[in-house]
């Protein structure tokens, strides 16, 4: 089994850090392996980049100057964030999550899961079938009857999702049952389906959900415009299985999962994402992180934003192909790339802070307080000085700036892990969907009713306007609506089940135990009468029941 292990993740600069001993090891697809011991910072790379050379190093010791005020050439990006669909109400929870999770979405997902579903039949074996034979094309009304209730189990957490159609008062939800019967449910999630099997590119390892992402990321890029700063972050959908390209960052919440890379706005909006497939997937032109960061960013070079990077993005490289693009980029660099100067290694005293610049207009800063940090900065106005932030704090202004960035870019994964969707019994595409629409999709929506909307509400209650909706229409309402086979609970017989361990409340069905009496004797009906939990309600004496003799002895009931 393949297993690629990663850590590129970085918090935001904090001088008051414990000293710690971390070892952190990258996977393939990263370009930088390292270990950090205490205060020391020492690193070691698989990728050619990372390596350290030194003669290259003393070769471009006379590039790196001091840090002198100059004027930009590059015009800056001045306009503030900007939602595009002026004429959508931001204080209706539900026309802001239907700006993602679109009807074409909805449509294309229904369409395939009935496909798929018909695929399967057809192809199962007789006696495999037997269990299919009972499904029904699934609609419109019930894909977000049950996009609904997966919401639902977000929030309302039970280790069993049959244990929310339980019996028992301990864990039965009124809400889910009342919405969909268990069984369909759990058909619907077993062909659960995103794509044409008969078209797919096997050559794609996200061919599954290849047209899904793309339309569901298209949609986050037409809601708004992104204002002058953007940060690269990445967040982890969980999954242990076996898959080729599943990654193990020590750092994360999750150790094990999907790494999916997310351009964010400040607030934690998600703008664009890319899901790491493996680094086979596409072909790299210079590093990993180089392309992440290029494919990312289409669409908006050269306006003169900033972009904010961690350890495992930030490079001279990097940061001066980014510049020529009219981009500025303001980060956290590991002391082993290349082309830094070679004073990097100079050891300093807390406090201390050595700040140079290149010939490109790249500023190299290293400032110690509990341990050294070292960025990049292509800023006009990262001077790196000394200035004082929150507490009377003193730090670099370069720092100060980073962390105003970054602090609230995990904004999106803590709150979707709050009421996390996930399964492990799901397949690991199906996963990576459902995490984006009941969670980045949903995460995105609060965002703009936060940012434009007048009458705020928490998250929670915002979910709570968006289940609502979509459980509005729901499938069982209907049947009820038009009495499909749903009589009063008053004069018509239904099978119950014991309440308890199954191997305490099972017995042997009365109808069968009096066929085989009949035919075979008492001791063979004895051993080999099915037992079942279920009983009739309104028959004398509430017999123990299997389905098919309940169904026969009530015919005409």
């Amino acid at each position: 089994m393949d297993m690629e292990i990663s850590d590129s993740s970085d918090e935001s600069i904090n001088g008051s850090r414990r000293k710690t001993s971390r070892l952190r090891i990258l996977s393939s697809s990263s370009d930088e392996d390292f270990v950090n011991t205490n205060s020391e910072v020492n690193e070691c790379s698989t990728e050619e980049e990372d390596f350290e050379s030194k003669s290259e190093n003393e070769d471009h010791d006379e590039e790196w100057q001091e840090v002198r005020e100059r004027t930009s050439v590059i015009n800056k990006y001045s306009e503030e964030e900007e939602f595009l669909f002026e004429n959508t109400d931001c204080n209706d929870p539900v026309a802001l999550y239907k700006l993602f999770f679109t009807d074409y979405i909805l449509e294309k997902i229904v369409e395939e899961t009935n496909e798929y579903a018909a695929q399967c039949i057809n192809n199962s074996s007789s006696s495999s079938r037997t269990h299919q034979q009972a499904w029904q094309s699934v609609t419109r009304d019930e894909m977000n009857t049950f996009i609904g209730i997966l919401l639902i189990m977000g929030v309302v957490r039970l280790p069993e999702i049959r244990l929310y159609w339980s019996n028992s008062d301990m864990y039965a939800n009124a809400r889910i049952k009342n919405a969909m019967k268990r069984d369909r449910f759990l058909s619907i999630l077993k062909f659960l389906h995103f794509s044409d099997n008969t078209t797919a590119r096997t050559e794609d390892r996200l061919y599954k959900i290849r047209n899904i992402v793309e339309a569901i990321v298209d949609t986050f890029k037409s809601a708004i415009k992104p204002g002058k700063n953007i940060v690269i972050d990445e967040s982890m959908v969980p999954w242990r299985g076996r898959l080729g390209f599943r990654q193990y960052i020590p750092g994360k919440r999750h150790k094990y999962g999907i790494k999916l890379y997310k351009l964010c706005l400040p607030g934690g909006y998600t703008y664009n994402i890319d899901i790491y497939a493996g680094k086979n997937a596409t072909a790299i032109t210079k590093t990993h992180s180089h392309d992440v960061v290029m494919k990312l960013m289409s669409g908006l070079l050269s306006e003169g934003r900033i972009l904010f990077t961690d350890s495992y993005y930030t490079s001279v490289p990097l940061a001066e192909e980014l510049l020529e693009k009219k981009t500025f980029i303001c980060g956290i660099v590991k002391m082993n790339r290349k082309f830094l100067p070679p004073q990097t290694k100079r050891k300093q005293h807390r406090g201390g802070i050595m700040s140079l610049e290149n010939r490109n207009g790249v500023k190299f800063l290293k400032w110690t307080d509990k341990r050294p940090v070292c960025m990049l900065s292509t800023c006009e106005n990262h001077m790196c000085t000394i200035i004082q932030g929150k507490n009377n704090k003193l730090k670099p202004d370069t720092v100060f700036f980073y962390n105003d960035a970054k602090k609230g870019v995990d904004l999106s994964d803590h709150m979707s892990s709050n009421y996390s969707c996930l399964r492990k019994t799901v397949k690991w595409y199906r996963n990576i969907i459902i995490q984006l629409i009941c969670g980045t999709c949903l995460v995105n929506a609060w965002y703009i009713h936060k940012k434009w909307g007048n009458k705020h509400i928490n998250t929670l209650k915002f979910r709570e306007h968006i289940i609502d909706h979509l459980l509005v229409n729901n499938y069982r309402s209907e049947e009820m609506a038009i009495g499909k086979q749903i009589p009063s609970k008053s004069d018509s017989h239904f099978l119950h089940s014991y309440e308890g361990p199954t191997r305490k409340t099972r017995q042997r069905c009365k109808e069968c135990y009096k066929c085989l009496y009949k035919k075979k004797g008492r001791e063979y009906a004895a051993k080999k009468t099915k037992k079942v939990t279920t009983y009739c309600n309104r028959c004398k004496g509430q017999p123990t029941l299997c389905i098919k003799c309940f169904k026969k002895l009530h015919r005409n009931t």
